[in-house]
């Protein structure tokens, strides 16, 4: 049969190739076909193309994966001939693939499939073909899936947004958790849940903490409008096992506390304090200035005000009052410990920039003191 190759050695080779009937009839996809004239291309008649797969991919005008599967497919048919291995100076192993004799099996399908008829059919199977085995790639990859508990919801599947799955979440019943509530506890976990602590910690809190000490926590968080984060501040002062704010006690201590009905929680730790101090001021002169430190501090807490809203300003520095100079600075009594590590915290910077200020320039420190601490 070597007589029916064509041994044209014209220039014209240059320009065209010849693709013989049974490639296009054996090639399974435009991609198959489209590898192999890229490959007759490269090889030629008799020689050899070794480009690298993604090189080959490039010029198909396909994806690498795609190239290596149509180059298994066509070296299966017998339509491609080839062989992996490392030329001499070359540092790794190569696909080496060359176009078989395919005259003789062309002439002998050409007569096989004599219409054009019969060779539309042929690539009418052919696609039915493909189609069957790749539903049934389809469907074993969805089996695998299955056992493995990860196939995806249909879109007719909805799934619950978030604020839904938080609402369900707050709905289920406190029994669901195994847990039975007093009367106290389910106060407590009322109170958790309304400054909007997350299901979860809020029973684990509940059922571990004092009804009082959650509930005043919980009525400091939300009659401190300054919080950024009422929750946190919650759930970590009951997970130290803090004692619920002195202050709040006393404000629900009900008739005798001499509060009416209707004022703010903070009413009773405001009796009595306004421009006092358990400890009698002593000597406030400040060396080297002219004013002594009560009018520093009230002139500090003048420009002060004006950096802060109204409700943090009360909260926090209303009631502070210089009781000593020292040779650390001044030293201010606050309303409380937690004042203290508040204005430590948070506002020690900006403070200490007005104080300086208003000194001319002099650094003097600030240290706070806890009213009840000097008791």
């Amino acid at each position: 049969m070597a007589d029916n190759r064509i041994t044209d050695r014209s220039k014209d080779r240059n320009y065209f190739i010849i693709v013989p009937q049974i490639v296009q009839g054996l090639c399974a996809d435009p991609y198959e076909l489209s590898l192999w004239v890229a490959i007759k291309t490269v090889a030629g008649e008799e020689g050899e193309c070794y480009l690298s797969t993604e090189d080959l991919a490039e010029l198909a005008m396909m994806s690498v994966g795609k190239a290596s599967q149509c180059r298994k497919h066509l070296l299966a048919a017998g339509l491609l001939e080839g062989e992996i291995r490392r030329d001499a100076g070359y540092p790794q192993a190569v696909w080496h693939l060359s176009i078989p004799d395919l005259w003789a099996r062309n002439v002998e399908w050409r007569q096989a499939h004599p219409s054009l008829k019969e060779r539309i059919a042929l690539k009418e199977r052919q696609a039915g073909e493909r189609w069957k085995k790749g539903e049934e790639t389809r469907e074993g990859e969805r089996e695998r899936k299955k056992s493995l508990h990860t196939v995806k919801p249909s879109h007719s599947e909805r799934k619950p947004s978030h604020s839904e799955a938080k609402k369900n979440q707050q709905e289920k019943p406190t029994e669901s958790v195994g847990v039975v509530f007093s009367l106290a506890q389910q106060e407590a976990l009322d109170a958790l849940l309304e400054i909007g602590t997350t299901p979860g910690p809020a029973r684990d809190l509940a059922s571990r903490c004092g009804s009082d000490q959650v509930v005043g926590w919980c009525e400091y968080a939300k009659a401190d409008s300054s919080l950024e984060n009422p929750p946190g501040l919650v759930v970590a002062m009951l997970r130290a096992a803090a004692p619920a704010p002195p202050r709040l006690e006393a404000a629900r201590s009900g008739p005798e506390s001499g509060l009416e009905s209707g004022e703010g929680e903070w009413a009773a730790a405001e009796v009595d304090l306004e421009g006092k101090s358990d400890i009698e001021p002593v000597d406030l002169t400040i060396p080297g200035i002219a004013r002594d430190a009560g009018q520093v501090w009230q002139a500090l807490l003048e420009e002060i005000r004006m950096c802060m809203t109204r409700a943090t300003y009360d909260r926090w520095l209303r009631d502070s009052v210089v009781i000593a100079v020292s040779a650390r600075g001044l030293i201010v009594q606050v309303r409380d410990g937690y004042a203290v590590d508040w204005l430590q915290a948070r506002w020690q910077g900006p403070i200490k920039r007005v104080l300086t200020g208003i000194l001319g320039g002099s650094d003097l420190g600030i240290e706070y003191v806890a009213r009840n601490a000097m008791a």
